[in-house]
């Protein structure tokens, strides 16, 4: 039997998805936020975990708690709530929160209306999606790198809760702002995108815990680092079958949110380059950034130089090979804003656009090794 949302969770999203977040009207925007700002008495006979779903539903839309317009358009919260149903084995989790989004997506993509997009763009994008989904269950993430995660997954599906939590990601997330079909490749982006940070952070992470003590597992911890970093331009590949024009036909609707207030790409670059002093100059500028600024940056930075101290020849070549890729896709990042950002605008959130991202194409080299303290989701504030 295939999940179902309770009739009042599927309400709200059937709403959220009629025609985009902005086209909801103010009366429907207060219900929204009430329901998570003043939670209603459960109703006799209401679905078991309809609360928790209703409370995660309606996050975005909350008078009462302070959320960066970032997080409120992403529900990246929703994707912290899915890590958490895996505590043993979150590097899994998260490769399998990919897979639901660039799945979530290609659906997407294979019923647009008629009209929505061209069919031979529609074809090319999902012939490109199809290569980093199919990459992904080719990836391992276990210590011995033997498991691809395909094979992971197919362990899980006679597991009820395990089909329900990948059905609440999928369901409950990906709502754009706009009615514009393109928007869903946009924000379904972002979503693997996120998860594609989490994981190389966490990684790498592990490699510096044990550089020291278990070589192999470390050389194998920065190999799967790498495989997983160059998701992101198989991403950015898709991302490229849209054009300027339909790109700027829903980007004012996504206002201030801007991937600059993402904790999750900051945490990773910590881990990977330490704290850059001219970068600390952004994250002063958002409240919610400033956890990174402090002990956890002391903390965290630089596992990519302790992992260089350890001097060992294939470790190195892995590290070495990550920082390219990281490279190439921040490369990409700002052609990204050179090409569908027009010179008068500014980047989301208030950058300035390409001239931001062009400043941190290049980093500087590995800063002296510190002590890690272990992996932080920061997916959401």
């Amino acid at each position: 039997m295939e999940p179902r949302l309770p009739e009042h969770c599927a309400h709200i999203v059937r709403i959220q998805r009629e025609r985009g977040r902005a086209a909801l009207a103010p009366e429907r925007l207060d219900e929204l936020a009430g329901y998570h700002d003043r939670p209603p008495a459960p109703a006799d006979g209401e679905a078991d975990g309809e609360a928790e779903l209703l409370g995660l539903l309606t996050r975005p839309f909350s008078r009462t708690t302070d959320i960066p317009r970032y997080y409120r358009y992403t529900d990246l919260h929703i994707f912290d709530w899915f890590l958490e149903q895996r505590p043993d084995d979150q590097l899994t989790g998260a490769a399998e929160a990919l897979a639901v989004s660039l799945t979530a997506l290609l659906a997407v993509e294979r019923a647009a209306p008629a009209g929505a997009i061209d069919p031979a763009t529609s074809a090319e994008r999902q012939q490109r999606l199809r290569a980093p989904l199919d990459r992904v269950a080719e990836l391992t993430f276990d210590p011995a790198g033997a498991v691809p995660l395909g094979e992971a997954l197919r362990a899980r599906e006679s597991d009820p809760r395990a089909r329900w939590n990948r059905f609440v990601l999928a369901e409950c997330t990906g709502f754009p702002q706009s009615d514009k079909h393109d928007e869903h490749l946009f924000l379904r982006s972002v979503h693997a995108c996120e998860m594609v940070f989490f994981l190389v952070r966490a990684l790498v992470l592990r490699a510096a815990e044990t550089c020291a003590g278990d070589r192999r597992e470390a050389r194998t911890r920065l190999r799967q680092a790498v495989l997983t970093a160059e998701l992101l331009n198989g991403v950015f590949s898709a991302l490229w079958t849209m054009s300027p024009e339909r790109f700027m036909e829903f980007r004012a609707e996504t206002g201030d949110a801007s991937a600059v207030q993402s904790m999750n790409y900051h945490a990773m670059e910590i881990v990977l380059y330490g704290l850059d002093p001219e970068k600390e100059k952004v994250l002063a500028e958002y409240g919610h950034l400033a956890e990174l600024r402090g002990i956890l940056a002391e903390e965290w930075q630089a596992q990519g130089a302790r992992v260089r101290a350890a001097g060992d020849g294939e470790m190195d070549r892995h590290l070495d090979a990550l920082l390219r890729v990281l490279r190439r896709w921040r490369g990409r990042h700002y052609g990204f804003a050179v090409r569908y950002l027009t010179p008068e605008l500014t980047g989301s959130g208030g950058t300035e656009g390409a001239n931001y991202l062009k400043r941190f194409v290049e980093k500087r080299g590995l800063p002296a090794p510190e002590r890690s303290r272990g992996v932080r989701t920061f997916l959401t504030c």
